[in-house]
Formats: C-alpha cells, structure tokens, sequence
C-alpha cells in the first residue's frame, strides 16, 4: 500500500500505459533487452553476458535464456507457477509418459528425447 500513497487519481481522464524505461514512456522491445542486459544479475553473471552476444537467431538466445531460469512450459514448470492443465490429467513427460516432465527429465533422461537428440547429432 505504500506504493500507492502519493498518487493523486483524477477522474474523467483515461488511463494510460507508460513504459518507464524509455524516454518516450512507450514500450520498445529495444528498450526491453537494454533493461533486462543492464540488470545486476544479468552483468554479473558471464553466462547472461554473453548469451545475448552469440551468433546464433534470437529465438535461440531466448530459448537458452528461457532453459536457464526454468522457464520452458515443462509441466513441472507450469504446475509450479500455479497452470493447471486438467484435460492432461498427469504431470508425466508427454513423450515417454514414465516420468514427471521437469527440464532434466526432457534434456536428459527422456527416451524419446534422447532419440530426438540422436538424429539432431547425425546432421
């Protein structure tokens, strides 16, 4: 409640949506990355350094960024942010169906998985 205090609220004027991360107070996926690249966390660890600086397209910079603060939609993963997924009934790997689908189970473990991984070494 203390962020709240202080704010004068006006009425009859519409609200509107500022991005305080920019001058402009509008969002710009440039304005995102700048903001996210400068956190403490991300410039102290060399691994988030220099993931955004790789050669490789985007999407597989953010899929790394997503697989290293466990944020692949595993079921695990969703279950544990509160996702309920009742029409799946189970939280085992959708693959296999023997083991619980966690991050290490999908990498790692997972027969069908490995399988995947196989014919990716191959190429």
């Amino acid at each position: 409640m203390k962020e709240l205090e202080g704010i004068n609220l006006v009425e009859n004027v519409e609200d509107k949506v500022l991005w305080k991360s920019n001058s402009k107070k509008f969002f710009l996926v440039k304005s995102a990355y700048e903001f996210i690249t400068s956190s403490y966390r991300f410039v102290e660890n060399l691994f988030y350094k220099h993931l955004w600086d790789l050669f490789v397209p985007r999407n597989v910079n953010i899929f790394i960024w997503r697989l290293s603060v466990n944020r692949l939609p595993t079921l695990d993963s969703l279950l544990s942010r509160g996702v309920t997924l009742q029409q799946l009934g189970t939280s085992l790997c959708p693959f296999c169906k023997v083991y619980d689908d966690t991050l290490e189970h999908l990498f790692f473990t997972c027969t069908f998985a490995s399988k995947v991984w196989n014919q990716c070494y191959s190429w």
